[in-house]
Formats: C-alpha cells, structure tokens, sequence
C-alpha cells in the first residue's frame, strides 16, 4: 500500500506540473492513505504534516480555480 501512496504522489506532482486540476485530487488522496500509516506509527508529527498538506491541495485547487487580481 506504501508503493500506491507513493505512486499517487508522484502522478498528482506530475499533474500539477502538467497544470491539470485533478492533481489536487490525487495528492490528497495519496496524503489519506500517508496519513493513515503515520497514525498507525504513532507518527504524530507526519499525520500532521500530511493534514497540512491536504489543506494546501484544498487551497491550491481553489487558488488554481479563481483566476488572480493582478
């Protein structure tokens, strides 16, 4: 499963390269599945940095959405 998580990162780093919005989607759903090894680890300090990063896919694919003001 750490091979799929690993897999799901790299394509949703591709895709956000490539400026394809699904990226978000597949980042987050890579961080999901890290986020469920670190608690299971009792690696606190990585959930929290995974949870993070699912809140800066959030806000980069609301970010990429909205066209900027300047």
């Amino acid at each position: 499963m750490t091979w799929f998580a690993f897999i799901l990162a790299v394509t949703g780093n591709a895709l956000v390269v490539l400026k394809i919005r699904a990226a978000f989607w597949v980042w987050s759903v890579a961080n999901v599945i890290w986020i469920w090894f670190a608690v299971g680890r009792r690696d606190w300090a990585q959930a929290a940095m995974f949870v993070v990063y699912i809140g800066m896919n959030i806000w980069g694919y609301v970010k990429w959405k909205t066209p900027d003001k300047g």
